[in-house]
């Protein structure tokens, strides 16, 4: 909200807050008042919800055996972290597709209408419920169409995730993230315990598939 939004329907808004949520104690207050990048992002979710997805970028995947496309990053100068090019060599690695495109999506995980951080399996209905997952490829062909930041960028794909035996326990899973900055760009692989209490971060950016 910027000062020329601020008029008798800003007092009259607060106002109502209060005398609707009398429950609510100066304290309480204050813990908001001293996180109130966290106030913003639950009222963001709550009172400006997103009917209408867009479109953050289209690439296309497919039709490039993964061994080649991760030789491509390397030449490139994309840095891939040892755990998550052994699982893109492994045979759980899903093969490529067919040549084809996909539209994706790029937003923080509040902007999804989380009123708080979701476990996992919650954040992948939800993106089922927009569009889809991101097959496993994609990650490797938005890392090399994205430029080099001056600022950190990273970005947590929404993906089906991979479930890797060797390395892990039967529990966990893992999925890609993508950071790019000034230095360079890199791949990582996440680990996460969907069947746990673990939970995404509320303020992270995703991608995901748009049908």
């Amino acid at each position: 909200m910027s000062a020329k939004n601020f008029d008798c329907k800003t007092a009259e808004f607060l106002a109502m807050i209060t005398k609707e949520m009398p429950e609510m104690t100066s304290a309480q207050m204050g813990v908001w008042i001293e996180n109130r990048f966290h106030l913003r992002r639950v009222l963001a979710s709550a009172l400006l919800p997103i009917d209408n997805f867009e479109v953050w970028r289209e690439i296309e995947i497919g039709g490039v055996p993964i061994p080649k496309l991760l030789r491509d990053l390397k030449f490139q100068g994309c840095e891939v972290e040892e755990h998550a090019e052994t699982i893109i060599l492994s045979e759980f690695f899903p093969p490529p597709s067919k040549p084809r495109k996909v539209k994706l999506a790029r937003y923080k995980i509040y902007q999804l209408g989380f009123l708080r951080s979701p476990h996992y399996p919650e954040l992948w209905n939800k993106v089922e419920s927009i569009g889809g997952l991101c097959p496993a490829e994609v990650a490797l062909h938005l890392l090399k169409s994205l430029d080099v930041q001056p600022a950190r960028k990273s970005l947590e794909m929404v993906m089906k995730p991979l479930l890797y035996p060797p390395y892990r326990n039967a529990n966990c899973v893992e999925s890609f993230r993508l950071n790019c900055v000034e230095e360079g760009k890199y791949l990582q692989a996440v680990t996460t315990r969907p069947n746990t209490s673990d939970t995404c971060d509320f303020d992270r950016d995703i991608i995901f598939v748009l049908p």
